[in-house]
């Protein structure tokens, strides 16, 4: 695993879609619905990406985003 993370780059659009292992319904638990959308909310505020769409599903995350930049 890279010890940095890369730059996006600006006036790029990216589709990011994270599964459960084994398909596990994790997101039904309310406490992680909230973790999950608190954060997202925290990136949009504090101007690191701007989330254009997202979908929460119980065993999936999807989002379309871009640099802030």
């Amino acid at each position: 695993m890279p010890s940095k993370l890369k730059s996006i780059e600006a006036n790029r659009y990216f589709f990011c879609s994270l599964t459960t292992l084994d398909d596990v319904n994790l997101f039904q638990r309310k406490e992680l619905k909230c973790i999950v959308i608190s954060s997202i909310v925290y990136l949009q505020k504090k101007d690191h990406l701007n989330i254009h769409a997202w979908c929460l599903i119980p065993n999936q995350l999807e989002l379309i985003l871009s640099s802030a930049e």
